[in-house]
């Protein structure tokens, strides 16, 4: 997702979660509460992708000892 400052940011942060600086910034500009942001509800074109074509984005997630963990 882009960001109001145009600074691009991601959803999965994978085994190491995102410094709590960089989390900082990104709640500072989203302005709101996440529970008005996620889940993020997607669909993709069929013809697009060969993974899912629809799904949910349930917050900022990591993956620390193999177990996803939603933090915002």
């Amino acid at each position: 997702m882009f960001l109001p400052s145009g600074l691009k940011c991601h959803f999965w942060d994978g085994m190491f979660k995102r410094p709590a600086a960089k989390l900082d910034a990104v709640k500072s500009e989203l302005g709101t509460n996440a529970r008005f942001i996620f889940p993020i509800k997607y669909t993709i074109q069929s013809k697009l992708t060969t993974d899912p074509e629809s799904g949910d984005i349930p917050g900022f997630c990591w993956c620390p000892e193999g177990i996803v963990q939603v933090y915002f």
